[in-house]
């Protein structure tokens, strides 16, 4: 049918066209099937700008949270490595303000930590032990459990626990606990090669500098690219393929050559069903185990997702949803922070855009025959 999805693909343009963003890359998953693989725009605003294509990277920013350090962290609690109400305590005694938070106030945003400091100032040197240096010991803002506050930092800490666990740094456990099960291939932390690699520009607000294959993330960037809050640069196929794999209940998502893969598990089911739960019921916004919960009010997943989807945002206007009900895997991403702006058109346009297709696969589309999805 020629008329779904036609009116999402109006307001990513318009997005390029506004000059929102330089670049947009769309994909719309409907139940196991792509429907929707659309590029838009180039990769900056500068003369020399390439077409945005599949081949083309994205600074993924908060997406990181789950794709990454939510995706190491439930693999190890499905391996018998790690439980939600293991405290940092555990695995750190020198900790003092952070002793007793636990692993599900970390993942749910409710562990007391604030939103975001400058690491950069506040540690005396970038490596690990000189971060824990302040994650361990500085003031909490709120008492742990009482409040859901959406919190870079405290993704920081379960980042330093995974590493303790296994030994290995964020970078190494990406590559052996999501890449190769997955089977994805143009998925890394950066800092990238730009000059074989295409990645969509951003820009560093506060010196004006262009970034090209750099972490936009000042965190993120002062620990060398690899963070457990941001980090990752990604295509669009890979990101998709991810969200599949999640909409699948945990199962790898494969297609081609490599269907054989298919009947590996990712995450096992029972993990991954408690991972959807609210663990901030009557606080200002749902939270999962890691995941945004599509039953949050006033987000950029817009108002028509079924209240069971959820997902991930990120800084630089980047977006994952799965909503099984409605047979969706959803992804948007983007470079709006090519040039400095307040992030409330990039914030409408995605919540528009998650709308229209929800309104379109819902209308054009029956639960009950998924067969007819190419009619």
């Amino acid at each position: 049918m020629s008329e779904a999805f036609s009116r999402v693909k109006e307001i990513i343009q318009a997005g390029v066209d506004e000059k929102v963003f330089s670049g947009a890359a769309l994909g719309i998953s409907l139940y196991g099937e792509t429907v929707v693989e659309e590029y838009f725009g180039e990769t900056s605003f500068e003369t020399d700008a390439k077409p945005i294509d599949k081949d083309t990277r994205f600074d993924l920013a908060s997406i990181s949270k789950i794709f990454s350090t939510t995706s190491i962290a439930l693999r190890f609690i499905d391996r018998g490595l790690l439980r939600v109400y293991d405290k940092v305590g555990d695995f750190f005694p020198e900790a003092t303000t952070v002793k007793d938070t636990t692993v599900l106030e970390l993942m749910s945003h409710t562990s007391g930590q604030p939103g975001h400091y400058k690491m950069w100032e506040e540690a005396k040197g970038s490596s690990s032990e000189e971060i824990r240096d302040v994650l361990f010991h500085r003031e909490l803002k709120n008492e742990p459990g009482k409040v859901e506050e959406y919190s870079c930092m405290g993704y920081l800490i379960l980042g330093e626990i995974l590493k303790k666990i296994s030994g290995k740094t964020l970078d190494v456990l990406f590559e052996e606990e999501v890449v190769k099960p997955l089977g994805i291939k143009d998925t890394s932390y950066g800092p990238i090669d730009t000059s074989k690699i295409k990645v969509a520009q951003t820009t560093d607000f506060t010196t004006g500098e262009a970034l090209n294959g750099v972490v936009h993330d000042e965190n993120a960037r002062f620990q060398g690219g690899v963070s457990a809050n941001a980090g990752l640069f990604s295509t669009l196929h890979d990101v998709m393929r991810y969200g599949q794999t999640l909409y699948n209940s945990g199962f790898v998502y494969a297609e081609g050559d490599d269907l054989e893969q298919a009947a590996e598990s990712f995450i096992s089911y029972a993990t991954l069903d408690k991972a959807k739960l609210n663990y901030t019921e009557g606080l200002a916004q749902d939270r999962g185990l890691g995941f945004i919960l599509a039953s949050s009010k006033n987000t950029s997943f817009g108002e028509l997702l079924s209240d069971d989807a959820f997902g991930h945002t990120g800084f630089t206007g980047t977006s994952i949803i799965v909503d099984q009900m409605n047979g969706l895997v959803i992804t948007i991403l983007t470079n709006r922070v090519i040039q400095r702006n307040d992030g409330k058109a990039a914030f409408r346009l995605r919540a528009l855009a998650h709308n229209s297709i929800v309104a379109d696969a819902t209308k054009y589309y029956s639960n009950f025959f998924p067969e007819t999805l190419m009619d």
